[in-house]
């Protein structure tokens, strides 16, 4: 079994803050993963069968849509 490691090392192992790492699981267990932490293993674990299925959308913007970008938000 591969640990994750304590809370900041995991968040340090995804270039993620802590309290990210934390909303993160939050969002998992708001699907229905049930994560629990072993504070004897160091380690996050499942404790249910869970499949997370994603859908990726890639659009291409053109120059003077890309103008319009700020800080991950579009703005006209």
């Amino acid at each position: 079994m591969c640990n994750t490691g304590a809370p900041d090392e995991l968040a340090h192992k995804l270039h993620i803050s802590k309290r990210h790492l934390y909303n993160v699981l939050d969002n998992l267990r708001a699907l229905g993963a049930k994560i629990d932490y072993s504070r004897s293993d160091y380690t996050f674990y499942y404790t249910n069968s869970f499949e997370l299925h994603l859908n990726l959308q890639i659009e291409y913007l053109d120059d003077n849509d890309k103008k319009c970008i700020f800080a991950g938000s579009f703005f006209i």
